[in-house]
């Protein structure tokens, strides 16, 4: 017995994902929000994290992001991560979009069991919060994924225009979900779990989410996103960003702290950016690299952003990026230890 339970912890070890979330609100939003409480422009943008081995949920403005895992940094069975965003068209009427996707993946992770499926698990976590926050209001996109440890197998359910997809250890796409964006045919209306529960009737149920499995393979790489990433970076961007990220010895991610320092520079898409951080993780530099460029490219007026290809295909002009809150979380299947668990076949 003691000797199945070690090969069992050994093996859960050997092909446990590398975990860790990275974002940042939206800085016209804050200035916003400051100037409706009569304070200065000097919003504060530092960056929101939870690097790897840590776990939680948080908010980042109208976004949140969870990570999740049962049992310890070494022997988890699951893993479980995701990403919500709040429709931002209930800061019109003095509502905070974020209260929404906060409190979505907060119930997810409170009803979290590896026997239900993610539908399951999604319509469960809704629900609650139907009956048990009456006083909760507005509506929010949600992509949530959980890993199999034992079998590698990658399970997503996605509703809205956050997304997630994988990438191979040559950062090559192997899967990307594909996104719920027009609600109603009504263009950049994504579909949405709403609240409270006189409300949730007229919105999609989350029975409607899109659901995908995928095998991980040794060195593949799990980028989760919401819209924010995915408007703004092209794929050929973001497989180009994790090459840099992963072959750089020394990798470098900005730090901005106050709306003066908040704009990145070219150097943070093309080469890197100016604070260098000396031994970081690649995956945890990719996840800053990632929220940066976006960061910038959102707030460039002349670029042909993926938010201007969709705009187009649907008949409707728009130049440059799209400024919202950027949110990723990224998982990482290491190819040294996912080959020491991985079976080899018998000719």
């Amino acid at each position: 017995m003691t000797q199945q339970l070690t090969g069992s912890i050994r093996k859960f070890a050997s092909s446990a994902l590398q975990l860790c979330a990275s974002g940042r609100p939206a800085l016209y939003k804050l200035q916003q929000q400051q100037q409706k409480r009569g304070e200065g422009n000097e919003a504060e943008l530092s960056m929101v994290e939870l690097g790897l081995g840590q776990s939680g949920v948080r908010q980042i403005g109208e976004d949140a992001i969870l990570i999740g895992q049962t049992g310890g940094d070494c022997d988890a069975e699951f893993s479980y991560f995701g990403v919500a965003d709040g429709v931002g068209g209930w800061r019109d009427q003095g509502i905070d979009p974020g209260e929404a996707s906060l409190a979505l993946l907060d119930g997810c992770r409170s009803v979290f069991d590896a026997s239900t499926s993610l539908k399951e698990l999604l319509t469960r976590a809704h629900g609650d919060l139907l009956n048990s926050r009456r006083d909760l209001i507005g509506s929010t996109t949600v992509c949530l994924a959980r890993y199999s440890t034992e079998t590698r197998r990658l399970d997503v359910a996605n509703l809205g225009d956050s997304g997630l997809c994988v990438m191979d250890a040559e950062f090559q796409l192997r899967m990307r979900t594909q996104f719920q964006s027009n609600m109603g045919g009504v263009f950049n209306c994504p579909m949405q779990l709403a609240f409270p529960k006189a409300l949730s009737g007229q919105y999609p149920k989350p029975g409607e989410c899109e659901l995908y499995s995928i095998v991980l393979e040794p060195g593949d790489v799990v980028l989760m996103a919401t819209d924010g990433l995915w408007d703004n970076l092209y794929q050929k961007t973001i497989e180009e960003i994790f090459r840099h990220a992963f072959q750089a010895s020394r990798i470098k991610v900005s730090e901005p702290k106050t709306a003066a320092a908040a704009q990145p520079t070219k150097s943070t898409v093309d080469e890197s950016a100016e604070v260098e951080t000396e031994a970081s993780p690649p995956l945890e530099a990719a996840s800053r690299i990632l929220v940066d460029a976006a960061t910038y490219l959102s707030a460039e007026q002349s670029y042909f952003s993926p938010f201007c290809q969709s705009a187009k295909d649907a008949g409707l002009k728009y130049v440059g990026g799209k400024e919202d809150d950027i949110s990723v979380v990224l998982a990482r299947l290491c190819p040294s230890q996912a080959d020491v668990s991985t079976p080899k076949a018998k000719l």
